[in-house]
């Protein structure tokens, strides 16, 4: 109760000061507010992560241009941009939440010494593209089962990790240096990897993936779970209660599992890649 009430006193001192104070003195206490917000901001980011980081001040300065352009461009109340503008910056913030892996994917695919054209098509691809990794590694797992990591490389591997490290290599061409990983993922579905072959890619991935950092380790402890979902979506395939069965499937799905229906049964596998996408019927 007392933490309420010492919020709303502060927050009628605070609605009082454009009325109290001369503009140059307003300006002033504009400048310590944003300074005090941003340093709160951080404290908390550092105690909460152990990280340091200025990378979510970001959201303060989209906050303080959609403020600015709301108001000196259409002209809209002080009253009503702030809210607005807040509203903006926490929409960017769960977009950005939302999706962490594919936005950073997104950003370092360029060249840093170029200008960053960021776009939601391109954060779109980059989703896409660390979807079809994740995929990918998995299905080098699946592949790889009886193969060795210790077993030399075809030359379709090798070929994919010196354009990599030539990439990297090359004033930090982070663009060039995907084209390795990309010429790997299109080699290994060309030869159909298997056994030994499908091993050494996996390794070469998961070394690439040192770098790039997009890869998903799953955990294994809700095997069991995950076996419990898919006796019960059989069990409303066999009632022919597809609906169930439809929505059992994107739950196993938004958990990064991916099932498998042949004529041996379902098989599943994890692809680390969690989807809300809609569910194809299971019929």
């Amino acid at each position: 109760m007392k933490n309420a009430i010492a919020l709303l006193v502060i927050a009628v001192a605070l609605a009082a000061l454009p009325f109290m104070l001369t503009t140059y003195y307003l300006g002033l206490a504009t400048k310590i507010l944003i300074l005090a917000i941003f340093a709160i901001s951080l404290d908390l980011l550092v105690g909460q992560t152990g990280l340091i980081s200025l990378g979510h001040a970001a959201y303060f300065g989209l906050s303080a241009y959609a403020i600015g352009i709301l108001t000196t461009r259409y002209g809209t109340s002080a009253w009503i941009a702030l809210p607005a503008s807040i509203c903006i910056a926490g929409v960017a913030a769960a977009l950005f939440g939302a999706m962490p892996v594919a936005v950073r994917f997104a950003l370092i695919r360029g060249h840093y010494r170029q200008v960053l054209n960021f776009t939601l098509d391109g954060l779109r691809q980059a989703a896409s593209d660390v979807r079809r990794l994740r995929l990918f590694a998995a299905e080098l797992q699946d592949a790889s089962a009886r193969g060795s990591p210790d077993a030399a490389p075809p030359s379709w591997v090798r070929e994919s990790t010196a354009r990599f490290d030539a990439g990297l290599d090359d004033d930090l061409n982070v663009s060039a240096a995907l084209d390795g990983v990309f010429s790997l993922l299109n080699d290994a579905n060309r030869v159909k990897a298997r056994g030994d072959d499908a091993a050494a890619a996996l390794v070469a991935l998961r070394r690439m993936d040192r770098v790039l950092g997009v890869l998903e380790q799953a955990p294994q402890s809700v095997d069991a779970e995950i076996e419990a979902l898919i006796q019960q979506r059989n069990a409303a395939r066999a009632a022919r209660d597809f609906s169930t069965a439809d929505s059992l499937r994107a739950k196993l799905a938004n958990m990064g599992i991916e099932l498998l229906d042949g004529k041996d049964g379902v098989k599943w596998r994890r692809t680390g890649v969690k989807t809300g996408a809609p569910p194809t019927t299971a019929r």
